[in-house]
């Protein structure tokens, strides 16, 4: 069966770069790869139990390509995510069957929340998100990816967690407010750079080169404020420690 990316009833695909011309299958390892290897570099902020990010760009990877090569790239987020997962599951030393189906399961619930940023981009939308050439538009575009889209992977992620004793009760909201934090910064951050990559045989977006710059900056703020303020919070723990 050909499972190169078509085009979704709802959002027709333009002629595709030579590039995404490979086989299906090597296209969908290939996201996924890309999905698992910018997932790591988020979860080098994560919190405890290193399942939640407060910058997650993986999340914006994730609804660049489904936006742009439509639905049949979803397994590839959930293969990408269900790997990431399960490395860090490893990593921690605490791999088991059990870690597996969380794995699965935060997998899940990343491929529902790009399958949410689509539709919702298309519901509200339609074609326009392919220029979003006026500034109600790409207000409009961010907010739906964004905020509202992300309601979805912090809602199944911290319930996963939460059922199985990952995290405790008095956690879940400090948890699910991260996790939504680190998927909204991730996808207003990672999925206009997404596009501005696919769709870069497309005028419109090959004239934007110029965001790169102040979006690099941004996110590199914002991780030096993280790293910051999470140097300083061990930095008064140990100074308890030692005056305990």
């Amino acid at each position: 069966m050909d499972l190169i990316p078509k085009a979704s009833p709802n959002l027709p695909q333009p002629s595709a770069p030579r590039w995404h011309q490979a086989t299906g299958l090597s296209h969908l390892l290939l996201v996924a790869f890309a999905y698992a290897t910018v997932g790591v570099l988020g979860l080098l902020l994560a919190l405890p139990p290193h399942y939640v990010s407060p910058v997650f760009p993986a999340a914006g990877l994730a609804v660049g390509v489904v936006l742009h090569y439509g639905k049949r790239m979803l397994p590839a987020v959930w293969l990408g995510s269900t790997l990431l997962n399960v490395l860090t599951a490893w990593h921690n030393g605490n791999l088991d069957a059990q870690q597996t189906l969380v794995a699965a399961a935060i997998g899940a619930g990343a491929t529902a929340q790009a399958l949410a940023a689509h539709w919702l981009v298309a519901r509200l939308l339609g074609e326009r998100w392919r220029t979003l050439d006026t500034e109600r538009n790409i207000a409009a575009f961010l907010l739906v990816a964004g905020p509202l889209a992300c309601l979805t992977n912090a809602t199944v992620g911290v319930t996963t967690l939460a059922t199985v004793g990952l995290i405790g009760a008095q956690a879940i909201w400090f948890s699910w407010w991260n996790w939504w934090m680190g998927d909204v910064f991730g996808v207003l951050v990672a999925t206009p750079l997404t596009l501005l990559v696919v769709r870069r045989s497309d005028p419109a977006w090959r004239s934007r080169s110029q965001i790169v710059g102040p979006i690099l900056v941004t996110l590199g703020v914002v991780v030096a404020a993280i790293l910051t303020a999470s140097a300083y919070d061990q930095a008064q723990l140990r100074t308890k420690l030692n005056e305990g």
